[in-house]
């Protein structure tokens, strides 16, 4: 399992802390290095779409984030699916474990979601 460091998880924080998607291109600028660390791919080639997502969700779920990143990454460079086919944190209705459980009850999201 890919595991984000102290110090980048640190550094991803203080970055999009005060995102906003008007600010893309320079978030992207100084998180291209340490995206690389967990997968060389070039993070542009992801798309502004899936990255405002993963932007999104970092400051909430860092470790899973990072999952997210590096599984989006596989698919797009490994497997060559493009970016398009791609979605995160889809919500899927009332589903899975959260459905049976009354006290947690909600609307779950599918993590990764490849469209074909």
């Amino acid at each position: 399992m890919r595991k984000i460091s102290k110090i980048h998880k640190e550094l991803i924080v203080k970055t999009i802390e005060s995102y906003t998607e008007a600010d893309f291109e320079n978030t992207l600028k100084r998180l291209t290095p340490v995206l690389r660390d967990y997968h060389q791919g070039d993070p542009s080639k992801i798309g502004k779409r899936l990255l405002n997502r993963l932007f999104s969700t970092w400051l909430n779920k860092p470790q899973e984030a990072i999952i997210h990143y590096w599984t989006v990454c596989k698919l797009i460079f490994e497997y060559q699916y493009p970016s398009e086919q791609i979605d995160i944190e889809v919500p899927c209705g009332n589903i899975g474990r959260k459905a049976l459980d009354p006290v947690n009850f909600g609307e779950t999201h599918a993590d990764i979601v490849v469209y074909t």
